[in-house]
């Protein structure tokens, strides 16, 4: 099988192409509202075949280099030889990275100049672990630390902001025997673990994931060509430029919650139904209210059925029947926002992909603050307003207002007869993520694309 196999470079822009190789980029930048802002870092994590990387401030690009190539790709090892993105970098002074070996060997460690002349190197035997370095730049901007381990290789370039008279010089600083020490002093950018062994195939899904002082913001996705990520650190207003909207008779604010905009109101569109009736695709979109009472759509939302949500279509993330522009949320939306407002497990993080309670409380930072039972209710902290409401599970109402639930456009099985919803429990202060038959019917909420 012929596939694209993508190899790493980072920092700022610079050519370094061969015959026969294309190259993807994907550049960053970060907005709070319609103020642009700096980022600490971004991490990009590719969710698909594992690794990931990191790019620290002021560097915004980053590169997928790929040749063609017959047969497929290695796969990830986390134990495998491994050089870490130095720190910081641009840098004045000195700079510090890190390499990593898994098992006792000789290292060697050369440092090149942009013309490909040797400024310095280093050499020694070493046991497993984590070994650091420190550089020390001459009178050139660009340097490539080039560390060769038995038959692997590896390369990362520097950019140096200052010269220094008495040349370049490598230092070796330190040693630990496991991988788990990070030497970043900043919280964020401890949150955004560095490697480069990182592989991208065109159809693998990233998580980009930016840090600041507001917290982490991103979103996932698989891009095929340049791309520029605009990445929204706002929160808890209204999305910028969409107030609010009207639609098939009814009025919905918006929320901007990171880089995520989200109908504040669950969807309630649709002929009513009594609940004893099916919902059928009958070219007319058919909900169920609460009991019966229609009283309880306008508070609450209509409910669905999965195939009814989607408008018949199959497809994870379709318009379904929430209004042009928007689709209804999949369970990757939850997934980044739950990693955006979490305080223990960030985006990407393998937390989400459980099922049942996850996270420590983003499932409390996204209920209402009042109607849940028993001491249930949430903080509303960004502004989603998750409600009880009800479900309808077995031709039975379930739920009352102790839970709540919300269908995604995700399906689930090999039989593909049932989907992924998020559920909010007066008892969890975490998200529950489950899984259950399409036929079931719950509430939905549209997010905007």
């Amino acid at each position: 099988m012929r596939k694209m196999i993508y190899t790493l470079i980072l920092g700022s822009l610079f050519p370094i192409l061969t015959m026969g190789q294309s190259t993807i980029s994907l550049s960053f930048t970060c907005f709070d509202n319609l103020q642009h802002i700096a980022a600490d870092s971004f991490r990009v994590m590719n969710l698909t075949q594992g690794g990931d990387t990191v790019l620290y401030h002021p560097d915004s690009v980053l590169l997928l280099e790929g040749t063609a190539q017959i047969g497929e790709f290695l796969p990830y090892n986390p134990k495998s030889f491994k050089l870490e993105q130095n720190y910081p970098n641009p840098f004045s002074e000195n700079t510090s990275f890190e390499v990593q070996l898994p098992k006792s060997g000789k290292l060697f460690v050369d440092v090149h100049n942009s013309t490909g002349q040797l400024t310095t190197s280093f050499v020694a035997e070493l046991p497993a672990g984590a070994h650091r370095f420190s550089f020390f730049p001459g009178n050139e901007i660009f340097y490539f630390v080039n560390p060769r381990f038995q038959d692997s290789r590896k390369v990362l370039k520097m950019c140096a902001l200052g010269e220094n008279s008495n040349g370049c010089d490598l230092k070796y600083t330190g040693y630990e025997k496991t991988f788990e020490g990070d030497f970043h002093s900043d919280t964020n950018l401890k949150s955004a673990k560095s490697t480069t062994d990182f592989m991208y195939t065109q159809g693998d899904k990233l998580a980009i994931v930016a840090f600041n002082a507001l917290g982490q913001s991103g979103c996932f996705d698989a891009p095929v060509s340049d791309t520029l990520y605009e990445i929204q650190f706002a929160t808890n207003i209204p999305c910028p430029g969409i107030d609010s909207l009207e639609y098939e008779g009814q009025y919905y604010h918006t929320i901007q919650i990171y880089d995520q905009c989200w109908m504040k109101e669950n969807l309630n569109v649709g002929l009513q139904l009594n609940s004893t009736n099916p919902q059928t695709d009958n070219g007319t979109v058919e909900k169920y209210c609460l009991l019966n009472d229609v009283a309880q759509c306008d508070r609450y939302g209509g409910i669905y059925t999965w195939d009814e949500m989607m408008n018949y279509s199959s497809e994870e993330g379709s318009q379904g029947i929430c209004p042009a522009g928007w689709h209804v949320a999949s369970d990757d939306d939850f997934k980044v926002l739950e990693g955006a407002i979490d305080s223990n497990y960030g985006i990407g993080d393998p937390e989400w992909e459980n099922f049942n309670e996850n996270g420590i409380d983003a499932g409390t930072k996204m209920k209402s603050t009042s109607g849940w039972s028993n001491g249930g209710n949430g903080t509303d902290s960004f502004g989603f307003s998750a409600l009880w409401g009800g479900f309808l599970y077995q031709g039975m109402w379930a739920g009352g207002n102790l839970f709540g639930t919300l269908f995604t456009s995700t399906s689930y099985g090999e039989k593909s007869d049932k989907a992924i919803h998020r559920g909010f429990s007066w008892m969890y202060t975490g998200s529950e993520r489950d899984k259950d038959l399409k036929s079931h019917a719950r509430p939905i909420r549209c997010i905007k694309n």
